[in-house]
């Protein structure tokens, strides 16, 4: 109940601040006009080329077949992922990001682009502070399960902050992962997130 009310408000700031800027997947990724007034985005970088790791998902925790829909989903996002992320607020920027969710809670996130993390706030490094959480599941505008969570975002020593992931979905074949990350500290428009990886590669 309590993360489907912080969906709840996550979307509610979304829309206040404008539309969504949902670019759906891979190359369909679009940079929106920046407004008049309001933050101004970073000027756009080329994009580095990437390919999707290895998943690397552990085969013996795998769920069952006849697994509930939920855990089989918590199971999936459970991996090594790589792609693009979008910023919506002032205008948009694209970036490129590797992001690990380990099954112990703690993740690892870099940016493949100077000037970026790969939250967008916060630093890369790797330390222990860095944690999430897959708190529900809810279904998203077409009906489809998703996972909302939470996450630490590292800014220093002592300094953290707590955001959302919101809707959380993986496709069928398990090599694509979608997700707004929410900056719930700031109230400003989640970023989306449509990463890759390639569960054949051992």
């Amino acid at each position: 109940m309590a993360a489907t009310r912080r969906s709840e408000r996550a979307w509610a700031a979304a829309l206040a601040a404008g539309a969504i800027f949902v670019a759906g997947c891979g190359e369909d990724f679009e940079r929106l006009p920046a407004p008049a007034d309001g933050p101004q985005p970073k000027p756009q970088q080329p994009l580095p080329e990437w390919t999707p790791p290895a998943c690397e998902r552990d085969p013996a925790t795998a769920p069952p077949p006849d697994a509930l829909p939920e855990e089989k989903l918590a199971w999936a996002i459970k991996a090594h992922w790589r792609g693009k992320a979008a910023v919506s607020f002032g205008g948009s920027e694209i970036f490129v990001v590797d992001v690990t969710f380990e099954p112990d809670g703690h993740y690892e996130a870099h940016s493949l682009m100077p000037g970026y993390a790969a939250f967008y706030y916060g630093a890369d490094d790797d330390v222990p502070e860095k944690t999430w959480d897959l708190d529900g599941f809810n279904g998203n505008m077409n009906g489809t399960l998703g996972g909302l969570g939470s996450i630490t975002i590292w800014f220093g020593p002592g300094e953290t902050q707590r955001g959302e992931l919101l809707d959380m979905v993986v496709s069928d074949d398990l090599s694509a992962l979608r997700f707004r990350f929410f900056p719930s500290w700031l109230g400003v428009q989640p970023l989306v997130y449509d990463l890759r990886c390639d569960p054949e590669s051992p």
